[in-house]
């Protein structure tokens, strides 16, 4: 399971949806480092992350940074770095995630970036919230 993002009104009514069954937010964030970014580090893989309007300026803008992350090389070193965690999987755990590696493109991270980067963007209100649900 992915990341999905919610776009949520102050009621915790959801007004838009991105789903991430093929789990490209983890992908998009294992791309570069996060550790120095006000938003995208805190963005929990396992539980839900809430970002209010206030900080949608700071969240936008970290997203948008991550298009130049979005190369062959980064994805590739992305890939080894994620192979090298799950040598110690059981077998078909790890044959399951190869399989899910060799169909990851950097079309298909571009075009979920452009989404999120989309909802973000159309949050109509301050008193809307974007929430992050992991697995």
């Amino acid at each position: 399971m992915g990341i999905d993002l919610r776009i949520e009104t102050e009621r915790g009514e959801c007004v838009a949806e991105l789903g991430d069954p093929r789990n490209r937010v983890n992908w998009l964030l294992s791309l570069g480092t996060t550790d120095s970014t006000f938003c995208l580090q805190f963005i929990d893989r396992n539980g839900d992350t809430v970002f209010n309007g206030l900080q949608l300026p700071a969240l936008l803008s970290e997203f948008t940074g991550l298009r130049s992350r979005l190369t062959e090389r980064n994805l590739l070193e992305a890939k080894r770095v994620y192979l090298e965690h799950a040598a110690a999987w059981p077998k078909t755990a790890l044959e399951e995630v190869r399989k899910d590696m060799e169909i990851l493109s950097l079309n298909d991270l571009r075009d979920h970036l452009e989404e999120v980067l989309r909802l973000l963007s159309d949050m109509k209100s301050p008193h809307y919230y974007a929430r992050f649900v992991g697995d």
